[in-house]
Protein backbone atom coordinates (compact mmCIF):
# COMPACT_ATOMS: atom_id res chain seq x y z
CA UNK A 1 0.00 0.00 0.00
CA UNK A 2 1.35 3.22 -0.78
CA UNK A 3 1.07 5.76 1.77
CA UNK A 4 3.65 7.65 1.13
CA UNK A 5 2.17 9.08 -2.19
CA UNK A 6 -0.46 10.56 -0.34
CA UNK A 7 1.90 12.55 1.70
CA UNK A 8 2.09 15.43 -1.33
CA UNK A 9 -1.84 15.51 -1.69
CA UNK A 10 -3.73 15.04 1.88
CA UNK A 11 -5.09 17.99 3.30
CA UNK A 12 -7.24 18.13 6.74
CA UNK A 13 -11.16 17.50 5.89
CA UNK A 14 -13.49 20.07 8.09
CA UNK A 15 -16.44 19.37 5.71
CA UNK A 16 -18.12 15.91 5.39
CA UNK A 17 -21.09 14.34 3.61
CA UNK A 18 -24.04 12.58 5.74
CA UNK A 19 -23.15 9.52 3.75
CA UNK A 20 -22.51 6.47 6.49
CA UNK A 21 -18.97 4.71 6.40
CA UNK A 22 -20.16 1.37 6.10
CA UNK A 23 -19.13 -1.86 8.86
CA UNK A 24 -16.80 -3.78 6.35
CA UNK A 25 -15.12 -0.30 5.81
CA UNK A 26 -14.73 -0.02 9.42
CA UNK A 27 -13.56 -3.14 10.33
CA UNK A 28 -10.45 -2.76 7.44
CA UNK A 29 -9.69 0.39 9.24
CA UNK A 30 -9.43 -1.40 12.46
CA UNK A 31 -7.40 -4.02 10.50
CA UNK A 32 -5.31 -1.66 9.55
CA UNK A 33 -4.68 -0.04 12.97
CA UNK A 34 -3.91 -3.11 14.24
CA UNK A 35 -0.91 -3.72 12.17
CA UNK A 36 0.64 -0.50 12.73
CA UNK A 37 4.15 0.07 12.87
CA UNK A 38 5.04 1.48 16.36
CA UNK A 39 8.39 2.82 17.95
CA UNK A 40 7.37 1.98 20.81
CA UNK A 41 6.22 -1.72 20.48
CA UNK A 42 5.90 -2.59 24.25
CA UNK A 43 3.51 0.16 24.44
CA UNK A 44 -0.34 -1.47 24.31
CA UNK A 45 -2.76 0.92 22.45
CA UNK A 46 -6.68 0.37 21.61
CA UNK A 47 -7.87 1.94 18.68
CA UNK A 48 -11.52 2.54 18.25
CA UNK A 49 -14.05 4.07 15.84
CA UNK A 50 -17.28 5.94 17.41
CA UNK A 51 -20.04 8.39 16.00
CA UNK A 52 -18.00 11.87 16.30
CA UNK A 53 -21.31 14.12 15.57
CA UNK A 54 -20.85 16.35 18.59
CA UNK A 55 -17.09 16.59 18.07
CA UNK A 56 -15.53 19.83 16.60
CA UNK A 57 -12.67 19.80 14.39
CA UNK A 58 -10.52 23.15 15.14
CA UNK A 59 -11.27 24.52 11.38
CA UNK A 60 -15.73 24.91 12.94
CA UNK A 61 -16.60 21.43 10.74
CA UNK A 62 -18.08 18.59 11.99
CA UNK A 63 -16.48 15.23 11.92
CA UNK A 64 -19.34 12.48 11.65
CA UNK A 65 -16.64 9.41 13.19
CA UNK A 66 -13.84 9.81 15.44
CA UNK A 67 -11.09 6.87 15.29
CA UNK A 68 -9.76 7.53 18.76
CA UNK A 69 -6.36 5.88 20.24
CA UNK A 70 -5.99 5.54 23.53
CA UNK A 71 -2.20 4.09 24.95
CA UNK A 72 0.04 2.56 27.76
CA UNK A 73 1.78 5.11 30.10
CA UNK A 74 5.19 5.33 28.76
CA UNK A 75 8.43 7.26 27.63
CA UNK A 76 7.80 8.63 24.49
CA UNK A 77 4.02 7.66 24.73
CA UNK A 78 2.64 11.02 22.79
CA UNK A 79 5.20 10.73 19.95
CA UNK A 80 4.53 6.67 19.78
CA UNK A 81 0.66 7.70 19.32
CA UNK A 82 1.36 10.60 16.64
CA UNK A 83 3.52 8.30 15.06
CA UNK A 84 0.48 5.92 14.55
CA UNK A 85 -1.86 8.59 13.67
CA UNK A 86 -0.36 10.09 11.12
CA UNK A 87 -0.47 5.84 9.51
CA UNK A 88 -4.12 5.68 9.90
CA UNK A 89 -4.17 9.40 8.41
CA UNK A 90 -3.18 8.39 5.44
CA UNK A 91 -4.90 4.94 5.57
CA UNK A 92 -7.86 7.09 5.46
CA UNK A 93 -6.96 9.79 2.49
CA UNK A 94 -6.25 5.62 0.44
CA UNK A 95 -9.87 4.69 1.01
CA UNK A 96 -11.13 8.12 -0.04
CA UNK A 97 -12.09 9.22 2.73
CA UNK A 98 -11.18 12.85 4.61
CA UNK A 99 -9.74 13.30 8.20
CA UNK A 100 -8.71 15.98 10.80
CA UNK A 101 -7.01 15.93 14.14
CA UNK A 102 -9.51 16.50 16.48
CA UNK A 103 -6.97 18.37 19.08
CA UNK A 104 -9.60 19.61 21.54
CA UNK A 105 -11.42 16.08 21.51
CA UNK A 106 -12.05 13.73 24.65
CA UNK A 107 -14.62 10.11 24.10
CA UNK A 108 -16.98 9.69 26.55
CA UNK A 109 -14.74 7.41 29.68
CA UNK A 110 -11.01 8.45 29.26
CA UNK A 111 -9.81 4.82 29.38
CA UNK A 112 -9.91 2.03 27.53
CA UNK A 113 -8.53 -1.33 28.41
CA UNK A 114 -6.29 -0.26 31.15
CA UNK A 115 -5.38 2.79 28.25
CA UNK A 116 -5.49 6.15 28.98
CA UNK A 117 -7.10 8.35 25.59
CA UNK A 118 -4.39 10.41 23.69
CA UNK A 119 -5.56 11.66 20.74
CA UNK A 120 -8.41 11.67 18.14
CA UNK A 121 -8.84 11.87 14.27
CA UNK A 122 -12.39 12.84 12.87
CA UNK A 123 -13.18 11.56 9.56
CA UNK A 124 -16.36 10.82 7.01
CA UNK A 125 -16.60 11.15 3.29
CA UNK A 126 -15.02 14.62 2.09
CA UNK A 127 -17.93 17.26 1.00
CA UNK A 128 -15.93 18.21 -1.39
CA UNK A 129 -12.20 17.54 -2.85
CA UNK A 130 -10.09 15.33 -0.59
CA UNK A 131 -6.70 16.55 -2.05
CA UNK A 132 -5.04 19.28 -2.93
CA UNK A 133 -2.06 20.16 -5.14
CA UNK A 134 0.89 19.99 -3.62
CA UNK A 135 2.28 23.43 -4.57
CA UNK A 136 -0.51 24.70 -1.89
CA UNK A 137 0.47 23.20 0.82
CA UNK A 138 1.86 25.81 3.12
CA UNK A 139 4.93 24.95 5.39
CA UNK A 140 8.07 26.17 6.98
CA UNK A 141 11.20 26.21 4.27
CA UNK A 142 13.54 23.16 4.36
CA UNK A 143 16.13 25.83 6.04
CA UNK A 144 13.59 27.24 8.58
CA UNK A 145 13.43 23.58 10.27
CA UNK A 146 16.40 21.32 9.75
CA UNK A 147 19.95 21.81 9.15
CA UNK A 148 22.42 19.30 6.99
CA UNK A 149 20.92 17.26 3.98
CA UNK A 150 18.92 14.23 3.69
CA UNK A 151 16.01 13.83 1.19
CA UNK A 152 13.71 12.18 4.15
CA UNK A 153 13.17 15.49 5.68
CA UNK A 154 11.28 17.25 2.75
CA UNK A 155 8.54 14.25 3.16
CA UNK A 156 8.75 15.38 7.21
CA UNK A 157 7.99 18.80 6.30
CA UNK A 158 5.16 18.32 4.37
CA UNK A 159 3.60 16.72 8.18
CA UNK A 160 0.45 18.06 9.33
CA UNK A 161 0.61 19.81 13.08
CA UNK A 162 -1.77 21.65 15.72
CA UNK A 163 -2.44 25.22 14.09
CA UNK A 164 0.13 24.51 11.61
CA UNK A 165 2.70 25.32 14.20
CA UNK A 166 5.69 23.47 12.74
CA UNK A 167 7.34 22.72 16.23
CA UNK A 168 10.22 20.71 15.06
CA UNK A 169 13.52 20.73 13.95
CA UNK A 170 15.27 17.62 12.03
CA UNK A 171 19.38 17.41 11.84
CA UNK A 172 21.01 15.09 9.49
CA UNK A 173 23.59 13.19 10.88
CA UNK A 174 26.97 13.48 8.44
CA UNK A 175 27.12 10.04 8.44
CA UNK A 176 23.75 10.31 6.41
CA UNK A 177 22.21 7.46 8.54
CA UNK A 178 20.43 8.87 11.35
CA UNK A 179 18.15 12.07 11.23
CA UNK A 180 18.29 14.00 15.15
CA UNK A 181 14.61 15.01 15.82
CA UNK A 182 13.93 18.23 18.23
CA UNK A 183 11.19 20.28 18.98
CA UNK A 184 11.19 24.11 19.55
CA UNK A 185 10.42 25.21 22.99
CA UNK A 186 8.18 28.09 24.21
CA UNK A 187 7.39 30.24 26.84
CA UNK A 188 5.90 29.08 29.91
CA UNK A 189 2.13 29.75 28.57
CA UNK A 190 2.69 28.25 25.11
CA UNK A 191 4.13 24.94 26.67
CA UNK A 192 1.19 24.35 28.95
CA UNK A 193 -1.25 25.19 25.80
CA UNK A 194 0.86 23.58 23.38
CA UNK A 195 3.96 20.95 24.70
CA UNK A 196 1.23 18.21 24.57
CA UNK A 197 0.04 18.39 20.72
CA UNK A 198 4.21 19.41 19.50
CA UNK A 199 4.98 15.74 20.87
CA UNK A 200 2.68 14.35 18.60
CA UNK A 201 3.22 16.29 16.15
CA UNK A 202 7.14 14.88 16.13
CA UNK A 203 5.74 11.77 15.80
CA UNK A 204 3.71 12.71 12.99
CA UNK A 205 6.30 14.08 10.90
CA UNK A 206 8.78 10.75 11.88
CA UNK A 207 5.85 8.78 10.27
CA UNK A 208 6.95 10.94 7.39
CA UNK A 209 10.80 9.80 7.79
CA UNK A 210 9.36 6.48 8.36
CA UNK A 211 7.53 6.18 4.67
CA UNK A 212 10.15 7.64 2.84
CA UNK A 213 13.10 5.61 4.69
CA UNK A 214 11.34 2.39 3.17
CA UNK A 215 10.87 4.02 -0.33
CA UNK A 216 14.58 5.29 -0.56
CA UNK A 217 15.90 2.21 0.77
CA UNK A 218 17.44 3.45 3.52
CA UNK A 219 17.58 3.01 7.69
CA UNK A 220 15.81 3.93 10.31
CA UNK A 221 15.86 2.72 13.86
CA UNK A 222 13.97 4.78 16.30
CA UNK A 223 16.26 5.57 19.64
CA UNK A 224 16.52 8.29 22.19
CA UNK A 225 20.42 9.13 22.96
CA UNK A 226 21.27 10.27 26.87
CA UNK A 227 24.17 11.63 28.30
CA UNK A 228 27.21 12.87 26.24
CA UNK A 229 25.52 11.21 23.06
CA UNK A 230 22.46 13.08 23.02
CA UNK A 231 22.38 16.27 20.45
CA UNK A 232 21.67 19.40 21.88
CA UNK A 233 20.69 22.48 19.98
CA UNK A 234 20.13 25.88 21.58
CA UNK A 235 16.51 26.71 21.95
CA UNK A 236 15.11 23.24 21.73
CA UNK A 237 14.60 20.02 23.38
CA UNK A 238 16.32 16.78 21.47
CA UNK A 239 13.24 14.21 21.29
CA UNK A 240 14.80 11.01 19.69
CA UNK A 241 17.06 10.12 17.16
CA UNK A 242 16.07 7.57 13.68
Amino acid sequence: MDLLGHITTRQSIRKYDDKDVDDLLRKHILEFAAQTERLRPELGITVEIADAGRMRTMGGGRAPYALSLFSDEGSCRLVNAGFIGQQLDLYLASRGLGACWLAGAKPTGAERDGHDFVIALGFGWPRGKLQRAPEAIRRKPLAAISAGSDPRIEYARLAPSARNMQNWFFEAAPSGDAIHVFRRQMGAVMERLWARLNYIDCGIAMCHLWLASRALDLPFRFRVLFGPAAPAREGYEYICTV
